[in-house]
């Protein structure tokens, strides 16, 4: 998948950068890209997106939401394209079946895809170890995000909150409703 990532980006990139590569004018183009996206997360995640953001900011990088929230159709036509999973946190009415340890939990929440304007997802942002990943993925981390990058099929570029509710009975047939959490006693800083 992340070959195929890098030729959307690539193509992406081509498309937007054709007459202005690597422009102010470009990067600005992706900041109010970045803004309408932004705008369609919920205020709670949108906060610890900000937070993240002015992080990678301080940091030299130049942030953009390339994506936040998706239409089912638009999740639906990015998969039947090769990217992301069918269901995603990026569509409001996703709810998944989860397992973990032996547990079952429908999760719901949140999703952003942030990368650098000047890059995207091609040059050096097609290695999935490039620094600015690295940094966004910890800077996510420390506010309580998950990251698609600790993921068996990484998607550098995702942050998620994700909220997890048990639906599975324990043996002694008592439901245990501890909710499960990636990193133990991990919360969303907002």
């Amino acid at each position: 998948m992340s070959n195929f990532l890098g030729d959307v980006g690539r193509q992406i990139q081509k498309k937007a950068l054709d007459q202005d590569k690597g422009s102010d004018e470009q990067i600005a183009k992706l900041e109010r890209r970045s803004k309408a996206q932004l705008a369609s997360l919920e205020d709670h995640f949108r906060i610890v997106v900000l937070q993240v953001m002015s992080e990678l900011t301080n940091n030299g990088w130049k942030p953009v939401v390339f994506w936040g929230v998706r239409t089912p159709e638009q999740q639906e036509k990015l998969h039947d394209k090769g990217v992301g999973a069918k269901k995603s946190l990026h569509v409001h009415e996703t709810q998944k079946i989860v397992h973990r340890a032996g547990w079952s939990y429908v999760q719901t929440g949140e999703a952003a895809d942030i990368v650098d304007a000047r890059y995207l997802w091609t040059g050096p942002a097609e290695d999935l170890n490039f620094r600015f990943w690295v940094e966004l993925g910890e800077a996510a981390e420390r506010r309580g995000l998950e990251w698609g990058g600790r993921w068996t099929n990484r998607d550098v570029a995702h942050v998620q909150c994700a909220h997890y509710e048990p639906i599975i009975k324990s043996k002694k047939g008592k439901r245990d409703d501890t909710p499960y959490q990636a990193v133990p006693n991990r919360t969303v800083v907002a």
